[in-house]
């Protein structure tokens, strides 16, 4: 499997940055003259920063879980991949939670997208 497979997409990796989540991870988006490129952070040291344009972390699977809270109140992290494989993540739980984050429900064919949306809503909606 590539391992734009396994990361959080440069969109929303974008995203992630503009809201100021800690820039550490394995893996890195490069902008470099135009070009878009994914680097493991081992290998950062051959970038020429007079050609670089923007440089985000590409979060893994693993690294955006590791972010996300377990629970929030009485919600508790649900985590599933559907029949057609799409994956999906969302809170539930509680005595009224699973009706408000029912409607904040992230898919998307990569786990680490789904896990990405949910942290830039946790994070937009101050619940980070």
């Amino acid at each position: 499997m590539n391992i734009e497979n396994q990361v959080a997409n440069l969109k929303l990796s974008q995203k992630m940055y503009e809201l100021q989540f800690k820039q550490e991870s394995e893996w890195y988006w490069i902008v470099e003259t135009g070009n878009v490129h994914i680097k493991n952070q081992n290998d950062l040291f051959g970038i020429h920063n007079d050609h670089l344009e923007a440089f985000y972390s590409a979060y893994t699977v693993a690294e955006l879980g590791e972010m996300l809270p377990y629970k929030i109140g009485n919600w508790c992290l649900d985590i599933a991949k559907e029949v057609k494989g799409i994956f999906y993540i969302s809170y539930s739980g509680g005595n009224w939670g699973f009706e408000v984050m029912n409607n904040n429900c992230f898919r998307d064919k990569s786990e680490a997208n789904a896990r990405a949306k949910m942290l830039i809503w946790l994070k937009e909606n101050n619940y980070l």
